[in-house]
């Protein structure tokens, strides 16, 4: 018997509304849009790809989205659509606090083509969270960046930062 798999259904932000959804104190200014970097390439397997990247993301400001590894995803596979996307996160947080995740979508050329929210990470929680994204429509050749920051506030900086030391993904068209 096959292993049936629960997945979250992310919410999507498009480029479109980037800056006035997600900073709206820059709301009507026109800065770039993110832009990938430190690219992991994926390897292939039967039913999509797959990549682990280690890092050393410090968070130490409050509500500071914090660039991780980006995932490039495979080139050619513009017909092929993503069903499903596995993310696993290792971090090491001394308060304990939740880690948000966020994936920043890129095409095949590099261009931001939004963001989809993969929930939280945290010592006490889940290392390793599905996603169904079908609905979305993405190719196969979605390059994926994970980003991560701690909200809250209080104190000008994160006491006892948070560290990501790794980053494992995914990506299923079944």
């Amino acid at each position: 018997m096959e292993e049936v798999r629960r997945g979250y259904k992310p919410l999507f932000f498009p480029a479109a509304i980037y800056w006035d959804c997600i900073h709206p104190s820059r709301q009507g200014k026109r800065d770039t849009l993110p832009s990938p970097n430190n690219l992991v390439h994926a390897h292939t397997f039967e039913h999509g790809w797959k990549s682990f990247a280690t890092c050393s993301v410090s968070i130490v400001d409050w509500n500071h989205d914090y660039p991780g590894p980006t995932f490039k995803g495979i080139a050619g596979e513009e017909l092929s659509l993503i069903k499903r996307i596995t993310v696993g996160v290792t971090c090491t947080d001394r308060a304990k606090r939740p880690i948000q995740a966020t994936g920043y979508l890129f095409d095949k050329r590099l261009n931001f083509i939004g963001l989809i929210e993969f929930r939280y990470f945290s010592e006490r929680m889940a290392k390793t969270m599905d996603f169904d994204v079908e609905h979305f429509a993405l190719p196969m050749s979605t390059t994926i960046q994970v980003r991560f920051q701690v909200g809250g506030g209080g104190s000008p900086t994160v006491p006892f930062p948070p560290l990501i030391s790794s980053v494992f993904i995914e990506v299923c068209n079944q």
